[in-house]
């Protein structure tokens, strides 16, 4: 997974790519993601719900929310059959701004060429352009001004049985750094544990463990970037049980070593 979890400047990351369709398996991290088409088609999942992403159109992923891409119509297409931007923004960013959408999980999170309007439109249209950081957060937060309501509105209409999934996900987001256990979470929420594992399985298609390790992986990654703290306090801290999980489980998620992972984001090569 490492391509997706490089060092990225701590508020902002703006890529726009002229490629085939993009493959990636599902994962997870702290910030918002905005994948905007510009050329060709793209399939993302978010979650239980797979879309189809056309010129135009705008995918608003929320942090912590598990998502994949994968070819339309199973196939990558030509080299330069796609054209795309890939943004992502900071959660503690987003913050003071969007409060509301911060911890919140939403699958109908794909915002129509239609629903976009000639502000947001303009914004994305500028902001790989700039090489400014505080310039290109500005057009960050025109697109997010206009993005994030539509989204927020369609998960309101769709939100038939997403309550208890958006629960069960704040809970574990917040709280990730803890022992949880099923058996916990179900005290916790006053919900069946075997209703949250299916939770898990059939809406997040990924397992409870699966998911808690990715959160604490991501949480450990930005600790490795941020400090020269040995591995086993870093591991402590993110919620890892013994550094012998911290190890496996990193690497599970980044395809390479803490160590490894520490000298990539120094610049120092692998």
């Amino acid at each position: 997974m490492f391509s997706f979890y490089q060092l990225r400047p701590s508020e902002i990351e703006v890529s726009h790519y002229k490629r085939h369709a993009l493959r990636f398996a599902p994962h997870l991290h702290n910030n918002f993601e905005l994948f905007y088409m510009i050329k060709g088609k793209q399939d993302v999942s978010v979650m239980d719900k797979r879309f189809t992403l056309c010129p135009g159109d705008c995918a608003v992923i929320f942090p912590n929310t598990v998502h994949s891409y994968d070819y339309p119509d199973g196939e990558p297409g030509a080299p330069d059959s796609c054209e795309y931007l890939l943004i992502f923004i900071s959660r503690q960013v987003c913050a003071s701004l969007f409060p509301e959408a911060v911890n919140t999980h939403i699958a109908d999170c794909i915002v129509k060429k239609h629903e976009i309007g000639e502000n947001a439109a303009l914004a994305l249209s500028r902001i790989y352009g700039e090489s400014s950081l505080t310039a290109q957060l500005g057009w960050a937060f025109i697109i997010l001004s206009y993005l994030l309501p539509p989204v927020l509105a369609h998960g309101k209409e769709n939100s038939s049985g997403t309550e208890l999934i958006s629960e069960v996900l704040s809970y574990v987001t917040m709280n990730f750094r803890r022992s949880l256990t099923l058996d916990l979470l179900s005290d916790e929420l006053n919900v069946s544990k075997y209703t949250i594992s299916r939770i898990f399985s059939d809406r997040i298609r990924i397992s409870f463990r699966t998911y808690l390790g990715m959160l604490r992986a991501d949480c450990a990654a930005e600790l490795i970037r941020l400090s020269d703290r040995p591995f086993t306090e870093i591991a402590a801290e993110a919620g890892f049980e013994s550094p012998r999980t911290f190890y496996r489980v990193f690497r599970n998620c980044y395809g390479i070593s803490p160590a490894e992972y520490r000298h990539i984001v120094r610049g120092e090569g692998r």
